[in-house]
């Protein structure tokens, strides 16, 4: 399978000033029915992605999930993967194992050849999951599929 049946897109990872509204401390999340008076308003970074044209540019990719592409023959119902790259953007708990920023080293000059090392491992502690995935992406193609 190619990498360009999946829809990649490269992004570059930006962060910008907001105001927010947050339920104040003591307000239970999951209660529902909130109020004006259940929230502040305060200052944070919001994290956005921002699409790129090369992947010199790009802190990450993005492509369809090989093996529900492959099980739902297409998109519908497939989830999107995110690949980050070595020595790109580190953003609060993004992409994070164990405490540990989890990024592939990537080669290529675009989606044809792009090759990631290591392989890449989704939900990896549940191979019985529909969003389990261990595969590569060498020279442009998808295996592990």
């Amino acid at each position: 399978m190619k990498l360009t049946e999946l829809e990649p897109k490269l992004y570059v990872v930006k962060s910008r000033r907001e105001i927010g509204k947050f339920l104040k401390p003591g307000i239970d999340p999951l209660r529902g029915n909130w109020t004006d008076d259940d929230f502040d308003e305060r200052e944070h970074d919001q994290i956005y992605y921002e699409p790129v044209a090369t992947l010199a540019e790009a802190d990450c990719i993005s492509f369809l999930h090989p093996a529900q592409f492959k099980k739902h023959g297409g998109k519908v119902g497939t989830m999107q993967i995110m690949v980050w790259f070595e020595g790109k953007a580190l953003w609060g708990d993004l992409n994070m194992v164990g405490g540990q920023y989890v990024r592939w080293h990537v080669e290529g000059t675009g989606y044809d050849d792009l090759t990631t090392t290591p392989s890449i491992l989704i939900d990896g502690e549940h191979p019985e999951r529909e969003t389990y995935w261990h595969g590569y992406i060498t020279k442009g193609e998808i295996t592990g599929v």
